[in-house]
């Protein structure tokens, strides 16, 4: 399975529990989802719910959901930046016309180290707004040779 169908510079792919997510949230708990993305460097919290993924100055993400037990469907509902200002130039909105339910942004053109608190809300089957809320950081350009 692809991780998503664009031409972004990073995916990230959100993988939810489902069952679990719902039983939690009876009880008041938080959902059970897991993240992991495309990026080659040294991410922390890879398969956690707190991922916090390493990008490039203008540099376009993909945020893709799906079930992790298949029959489920998860889709993204909403987008909630936490900031910085304008740390995205394009925030992040739906695919259009895409059966994977994938969301993209562009990040600004902002300097090394900047980091963006950022959340989505979702539904699972077209029911309940549940919650998450991982980090983007912008890293190092690489150095030419």
């Amino acid at each position: 399975m692809a991780i998503a169908k664009t031409d972004a510079d990073a995916h990230i792919l959100v993988i939810v529990d489902t069952q679990s997510t719902i039983k939690n949230a009876q009880q008041g708990k938080d959902p059970v989802v897991y993240l992991v993305d495309d990026d080659p460097t040294d991410d922390s919290g890879q398969g956690s719910l707190n991922l916090v993924t390493h990008i490039s100055a203008s540099a376009k993400v993909t945020w893709k959901p799906t079930a992790i037990n298949n029959d489920d469907s998860v889709e993204l509902t909403a987008f909630d930046d936490k900031g910085p200002e304008n740390f995205f130039s394009t925030p992040p909105a739906p695919e259009a016309a895409d059966e994977d339910h994938a969301w993209t942004g562009i990040v600004g053109d902002l300097p090394t180290g900047s980091k963006a608190a950022y959340g989505f809300y979702f539904s699972i089957n077209g029911q309940g707004k549940f919650y998450f809320d991982p980090e983007l950081e912008m890293k190092t350009k690489p150095t030419e040779t």
